[in-house]
């Protein structure tokens, strides 16, 4: 809409528009012509002919009056908004030019592939400024000087876009058109360039503030590829217009410079025109009203950031305060007298003896004594986890120095940090949180006395070094690293600290801890060299090495070729044809084939190489190699095999997932045998523990022989008398594509390091027989040891780490590059610009305040921004549930079990927590919160039937909750929330009152899950496009509709890929597109055009009826401009808050710390925005949502969440009546 305003020539023509006929006349020489006719009896209408020689234009309009004069004033005011909207008004009046028109000028170059000058002199003395704009491919030019910098640049702006508009309007070839190119598409275009061949691309952007004249200064900005000036400097009159133009600058040059990358960027660019947006009937009314609750939020926020009281004094003494408990306020361990006394007494239990560890007692002891670093290695059951430990604290104990022997043992995951502490403390008859203790920021069992043995994850052993480095170093006496055949992601950021630390302290002549690692069957020349430089005196050496073998009895390995060989002398050829013709086994069988010399047994039926079923193979980048097929039908046979030919001992069958542990038992269940008296003497058993503890029921004796179905290694060869292992060689490994980007899970072949373990473990007991369901040469095909999950995994956390780990390590590629083995550098850095766009580091590398929150949270970056948001808009509870299911999803997949082959009707429960939502994640509040409650109500064992029925995984329902009962505590340790009671929500009723609010949490997702964003495409496919890729796909039981229409927003927490290469989106929700473009974090507007991304654009409608508060343009963007500035403000006060991801008490224990209770509630002031202004928030919120036909408003149940502890969960017991908070 045209403001007349802007244009003072035109201030008369508001009270007269007669007047714009004798302008036009005497400016530009305008010919009119006017013609009246009669539409009925009392209507005139006037066709208006304006023809304008200079600008080569003729317009004609034609409006209706009462009159012929007032049909001809409208028709004038209708010729005056044709002109505006031609751009034809500045061409021939003068123009209130600003400051953010000089980017106008940059985007009109673009079109053309083209850079504008622009120059600022000082003239006279530094009295005046002369600014100079200049397109020399057009020869356009304009000048103007000014006492002022900012009139100079006005005055200049003004004089070239008068040009401009005439240049354009006598040269038909320069309008614009819908295909225009525009900065959005040059930030694209960089980006796309970088991801063809990110190692030789690392491009950013160094602005400054650069002084010109006295007291007048100005943003310069640079791009530079690889440290060299690129592109630029350019100027601009805010920080972020001179970010822009440099990017802009750099585009058009290396457009330049690489066509052929342009032309392949041009060709995957959208060219379909805007959606519009489809907008409620009174969107201008919603949207003003939207933008004064948030201005007064935003005012409320600033006046209390302004006057915010300082912490307390007691707060103060926490954040200085050690957090380990045995230590005083020096770092310095409190003895206690009588506790001095007994420790001398205290020795491992005789029974412990026995295990293979102590034949090298005195060895290990030496050992670890002489060298600060030590490896020590032995297969599993030798006692290395749970007997070294102790081994190093008794001979602590009988030197006299018990109280100062304080031993971290690293294993990987929390379940086996709590079940190897607790098997620890019962070998020495003490409970648990004495001497032997583990860290858990939900139910932690820590020591309380000096002289102690703690368990931790890597995550928070790195965590609490990091924190307490000076503390710890000085009294912490062993680091045991422990289950390094794993190689998570944080065990080499942890070893890589380790290194440094280590050195730097043993160059200043500090104390230093001993150092042992430790793991199963480990690469020990890899890691004793990545250590040598540790080692004391003289030149560097590897570190030492020992081995712990454990007594194996006799061991038959029998091949693929041996098992066909049984298969065959055992069962009817008909019978095995019907097992081997099963569809994954005949093509795991006919690839074998293809490639190694398999048995075949005569019979025609029986011919292995036969043809293949239409499988397609997808290849795997761990090694190169197709992904076998998992052989069902093969396992099967084998299995039985084994119950007619044997008369003793158990069965193991190790698989790769829990999902063919379930459909192997039920067709075992129902297979026959030739003997069918012999089958009531099995029983088929799963083994659902997946930690180094086995559960008693599976140590028991039993009267039945027992096949045992499990996917997890460690826990299932504790199981006495097995001796029959039937191996797939298979196990499952995630795999991240940085280039969809996706996420992938597929069944590799094991290495052989795990391989000889395996065998090892099978005549442990007894003699035993190993079935290898694989050739010998395919064995040696192996790849010798696992590779380590930073080169396979999503490096986004790994770079908020290393940031967190080095803070003054450079670069983030170059502190990735001192760990073990070093990812990729292009996964680095398609990883660093990733979180750059998420304002989470910003060009420089550098944590923004968000990053500094985020770094804080052990989550994924998308899941803590999510909590960050769920506290400013005080919707918490369902941020912390979304927080923790995004977080373990990559771990556990959804909380959902759609691959349960006996749920035949899995849809049915999934959509009575979806309703009409349209969103995946609100059925996740739904199913989580129906959960919790049944929970509360009667007890565990129901809420564990209730997840069956409703076919939610129990495993993950229960991981989820600790999850977000941990974050919780994190929360309210750092006081940004208050103490809640028991049977309220999350972080207390204040900070969920919107917790209920469909279109709020939709919001916030979307923020929160940016760039993941997906835009729903015009083809009978019901195919969705992404920003890496055009085609992706829903999964059938997913809560988005095939029905919506194309141009609808999704936003998805993560990507996956199929074996058969098809994408599918993972956890999507539906958001209105216009609440999608006013929460999205980098939108570009221009005028009426909103770009989610550059290939994602809606248009907002511009011919709306006349209203005294503007367009819906207009108010749109005041509204983003106010919640972007509410939320950074918020980010920046949360940002001040002392987060520790390493809580060492719960709730419970807090008036046992430095800090008191009063203290803590004084940190907690009151949520950032007022309850009245949030509700009225959420309420516009969902005026603007204008819901799809397909959904309704308000299925989010408001149940309150229900805590509880791992201790607790035992005791529950069935009720039929309320039994309270379990």
């Amino acid at each position: 809409m045209l403001d007349v305003d802007d244009y003072p020539a035109l201030a008369e023509t508001r009270a007269d528009p007669f007047r714009i006929q004798q302008l036009l006349e005497s400016v530009v020489n305008a010919e009119f012509h006017t013609e009246f006719s009669a539409r009925t009896s009392d209507r005139v209408s006037c066709l208006l002919t304006c023809s304008i020689q200079l600008l080569r234009t003729v317009i004609a309009v034609s409006e209706v009056g009462v009159s012929e004069r007032d049909a001809k004033r409208a028709a004038l005011l209708a010729l005056r908004q044709e002109l505006h909207r031609r751009n034809l008004l500045k061409a021939m009046f003068d123009h209130k030019a600003r400051l953010t028109d000089l980017e106008e000028i940059y985007d009109y170059a673009a079109q053309f592939m083209c850079i504008p000058l622009f120059r600022i002199r000082v003239i006279d003395g530094a009295q005046r400024f002369e600014v100079t704009i200049e397109l020399k491919e057009q020869s356009l030019s304009a000048t103007a000087a000014d006492d002022s910098l900012s009139g100079a640049a006005r005055r200049a702006i003004h004089d070239f876009n008068k040009k401009r508009a005439i240049f354009v309007a006598i040269n038909d070839w320069a309008k614009p058109n819908n295909n225009v190119t525009t900065l959005c598409d040059f930030k694209d275009f960089l980006a796309f360039y970088e991801s063809l061949s990110p190692q030789r691309n690392a491009m950013r952007v160094k602005v400054n503030s650069s002084a010109i004249g006295e007291n007048t200064s100005a943003y310069t900005a640079s791009v530079y590829l690889h440290n060299e000036r690129f592109a630029g400097p350019v100027i601009g009159f805010q920080e972020e217009q001179a970010r822009n133009l440099a990017l802009l600058t750099a585009g058009v040059k290396l457009s330049q410079q690489d066509p052929d990358a342009w032309t392949r960027y041009t060709g995957t660019r959208d060219k379909s025109p805007p959606t519009p947006l489809s907008t409620p009937p009174n969107i201008i009314k919603d949207l003003q009203g939207l933008r004064l609750r948030l201005q007064t939020a935003l005012s409320n926020l600033e006046y209390w950031s302004r006057n915010k009281p300082d912490p307390p004094r007691e707060m103060l003494a926490q954040q200085g305060s050690s957090n380990i408990p045995h230590l005083g306020s020096n770092g310095v361990p409190v003895p206690r007298p009588d506790h001095l006394a007994n420790l001398k007494g205290m020795d491992c239990s005789s029974s412990s003896h026995d295990l293979p560890v102590y034949r090298h007692l005195e060895t290990i002891v030496r050992m670890v004594a002489e060298n600060p670093i030590s490896i020590i290695t032995g297969a599993s059951g030798s006692g290395k986890s749970t007997q070294i430990p102790q081994i190093l604290f008794d001979h602590a104990i009988r030197d006299g120095s018990g109280t100062k022997c304080n031993i971290f043992v690293v294993q990987d995951g929390i379940a086996n940090v709590r079940a190897t502490a607790q098997r620890v403390a019962t070998d020495r008859a003490q409970p648990l949180g004495s001497i032997v203790g583990y860290s858990d920021t939900v139910d932690p069992k820590l020591p309380v006395l000096s002289g102690s043995i703690t368990y931790h994850t890597s995550e928070v052993l790195l965590d609490l070094l990091v924190a307490e480095s000076q503390d710890l170093f000085e009294t912490v006496s062993h680091v045991i690293v422990d289950d390094l055949e794993q190689r998570s992601i944080s065990t080499d950021l942890l070893l890589a600290y380790l290194k440094n630390k280590l050195a730097e302290r043993q160059a200043e002549g500090k104390l230093v801890p001993k150092v042992i690692l430790m793991g199963t069957n480990i690469n020990v020349e890899l890691f004793a060299n990545y250590f040598r430089a540790l080692s004391p005196g003289g030149s560097p050496a590897p570190c030492p090495c020992l081995h712990i073998s454990i007594d194996s009895h006799l061991v038959q390995k029998y091949y693929l070729n041996d098992i066909l060989e049984q298969l065959r002398s055992s069962y009817d050829t008909s019978e095995l044809y019907r097992l081997l013709s099963e569809p994954q086994t005949s093509q795991f069988l006919s690839d074998e084939s293809s490639q190694f010399k398999l048995y075949s047994p005569p019979d025609s039926r029986m011919t292995i190489s036969g043809p293949r079923p239409h499988t397609k193979q997808w290849a795997s980048s761990v090694s190169g190699k197709s992904a076998p097929p998992f052989p069902l039908g093969l396992v099967v046979a084998t299995v039985n095999h084994i119950r007619e030919t044997s008369n003793d001992g158990k069965i193991l069958v190790l698989l790769p997932s829990s999902n063919e542990v379930e459909r192997l038992k039920k067709l075992l269940d129902d297979s026959p045998l030739k003997n069918e008296a012999n089958k009531h003497h099995w029983r088929v058993l799963t083994n659902p523990f997946t930690g180094s503890r086995t559960p008693l029921s599976f140590m028991a004796y039993s009267p039945t022989r027992r096949i045992i179905l499990s996917a997890s290694l460690e826990g299932s060869f504790a199981i006495p008398d097995v001796r029959f292992i039937v191996d797939t060689g298979l196990y499952p490994v995630k795999l991240y594509d940085p280039l969809k980007p996706s996420t992938s899970q597929i069944n590799c072949w094991i290495d052989k390091a795990s391989l000889q373990n395996r065998v090892e473990q099978t005549g442990r007991h007894e003699s035993g027989k190993y079935y290898a369901l694989f050739t010998k040469e395919r064995e040696e095909t192996f790849d010798p040891y696992s590779t380590p999950a930073i080169r396979r995994l999503d490096l986004e956390r790994a770079c908020l780490d290393a940031k967190t780990i080095f803070p003054s390590g450079g670069l983030i590629t170059d502190i990735l590059s001192q760990v073990l083995e070093p990812p990729a550098p292009d996964c680095i850095q398609r990883s660093i610009r990733k979180l750059q766009v998420t304002n989470i580091l910003d060009d420089e590398e550098t944590l923004t305040p968000l990053g500094r929150i985020i770094t804080s949270i052990p989550l994924s970056p998308s899941a803590g921004k999510l909590i960050v948001l769920g506290i400013i808009f005080r919707c918490l509870e369902p941020a912390l549930i979304l927080a923790a299911t995004i977080d373990l999803a990559d771990e556990f997949g959804t909380i959902f079990n759609f691959q349960n082959p006996r749920t035949r009707r899995v849809s049915e429960p999934y959509k009575d927590f979806i309703k009409d939502s349209l969103s995946d994640h609100i059925g996740v509040i739904n199913a989580f919160k129906d959960i919790s409650e049944s929970w509360a109500k009667f007890g565990a064992d129901v809420a564990r039937d209730m997840c069956r029925t409703k076919h939610i995984r129990h495993r993950m329902f229960l991981r989820v909750w600790e999850s977000v009962l941990r974050l919780e505590n994190m929360l309210l340790d750092a006081g940004i929330i208050p103490k809640p009671t028991r049977g309220t929500e999350m972080g207390g009723t204040a900070l969920n009152i919107n917790s209920a609010e469909q279109a709020l949490i939709k919001a916030l997702l979307t923020r929160a899950l940016f760039p993941n964003v997906a835009v729903k495409r015009d083809c009978p496919d019901d195919l969705w496009r992404t920003a890496t890729l055009e085609e992706v796909r829903r999964r059938p039981q997913m809560a988005l509709s095939k029905h919506l229409e194309s141009g609808s927003v999704a936003v998805f927490s993560a990507l996956f890929s199929a074996q058969t290469g098809a994408v599918y989106l993972e956890n999507a929700t539906f958001i209105p597109p216009l609440l999608a473009c006013l929460f999205t974090e980098n939108l570009i507007q221009k005028n009426n055009l909103l770009h989610i991304e550059s290939w994602a654009q809606y248009k907002l409608p511009m011919k709306h009826p006349v209203h005294v508060d503007g367009t819906p343009t207009s108010n749109f963007h005041k509204c983003k401009s106010a919640l972007d500035k509410l939320i950074d403000l918020a980010v920046q006060d949360l940002a001040t808050y002392k987060l520790k991801r390493t809580a060492w008490y719960p709730s419970s224990q807090i008036r046992h710390r430095t800090e008191s209770r009063r203290g803590r509630k004084l940190t907690y002031l009151s949520p950032y925005i007022r309850t009245g202004v949030a509700k009225e928030l959420a309420e516009y919120l969902g005026r603007l949502s204008t819901p799809s036909p397909l959904m309704r408003k308000g299925p989010i149940k408001d149940s309150s969440f229900i805590r509880w502890t791992p201790s607790e969960s035992n005791s529950r017991q069935k009720t039929s009546s309320p039994a309270g908070t379990p």
